[in-house]
């Protein structure tokens, strides 16, 4: 961590503000609401490999898939 924040801190302006940039597109993918789908999915794909059962899903989730599928 440290060795990132070192380099970090050599950056110029026009590299950080072009860094701060890119992390602002990827902001909407890196979001909990999109990442948490694919938590979910993945935990309960672990949890029926080993314990042969599943995480019901959370009810947040569930309704930004139904909304999601009212938009199309």
């Amino acid at each position: 961590m440290a060795n990132v924040m070192y380099r970090f801190c050599h950056l110029t302006r026009r590299q950080r503000i072009e860094l701060r940039n890119k992390t602002e597109k990827l902001s909407n993918l890196l979001d909990w609401k999109t990442l948490g789908k694919y938590y979910v999915k993945a935990r309960n794909l672990a949890l029926r490999k080993v314990f042969n059962t599943e995480m019901p899903i959370p009810d947040f989730f569930r309704e930004e898939e139904e909304k999601a599928q009212e938009n199309l």
